[in-house]
């Protein structure tokens, strides 16, 4: 499948794999920061494979939602609320289909749809332990990818401090020293990131938001 046909048939896939509508919302943000920055590059980019990869990089993520748990259930729009019971049985289904960790079970959705060769290394490289190789920082459509995802919490897109502050205060619990000191090296390598791409883009950090995101995602939408 080429980047422009997931883009066009995005409706189809997203009810293919019972995405819930808020993790539905952040691929679409996470495609409208990185199309935003792709546009604004001071180089040559391949925006339509970054756009694909971002609104599809969460497909498998429900395995590792917990629907019994208030917080998750909190997250959810209210008309999927009631459907907690079908999502369990759909978390389970995708279990047993793809596995227990969500990025490998990405992975392995993507492989079925038959994406392009440079979505699939867009995915398996976006991680932040690849920002160490140097290879990877030659690779701008990479690094927009990656830095898209950093900046968008469940609620919309933030500044990077706030998805800092996010992962924190859900991932790790008061007293957890290895998930804090973690979190230290999350937080340097995310800066790192940010600078890297800002100085390929004609933008600030500032000037990706919400209301920026607007009008990429409208687009996206027409396809509903």
């Amino acid at each position: 499948m080429e980047s422009g046909e997931i883009v066009k048939t995005i409706k189809q896939i997203y009810f293919n794999y019972c995405i819930p509508l808020n993790l539905q919302r952040h691929m679409f943000l996470v495609a409208a920061v990185a199309e935003q920055l792709c546009d604004n590059s001071k180089n040559e980019v391949d925006k339509d494979n970054i756009v694909a990869a971002a609104l599809t990089h969460d497909l498998g993520n429900i395995v590792k939602m917990d629907f019994e748990h208030e917080n998750t259930l909190a997250l959810l729009d209210e008309v999927d609320k009631p459907k907690a019971e079908f999502y369990k049985v759909k978390k389970n289904e995708f279990i047993k289909k793809y596995g227990c960790n969500d990025c490998i079970a990405n992975e392995k959705i993507v492989e079925e749809l038959k994406v392009n060769e440079r979505v699939t290394y867009l995915f398996k490289n976006k991680g932040l332990e690849h920002l160490d190789h140097q290879e990877w920082r030659k690779d701008l459509g990479l690094m927009i990818f990656a830095y898209a995802d950093l900046r968008v919490a469940p609620y919309g897109v933030t500044s990077l401090k706030e998805r800092i502050l996010d992962f924190r205060k859900r991932y790790c619990a008061p007293g957890d020293k290895k998930c804090i000191e973690n979190s230290k090296k999350f937080t340097g390598f995310a800066k790192d990131l940010e600078n890297e791409v800002f100085s390929k883009i004609k933008l600030k950090p500032r000037q990706i938001n919400t209301a920026s995101a607007r009008n990429y995602v409208e687009n996206y939408q027409k396809n509903y």
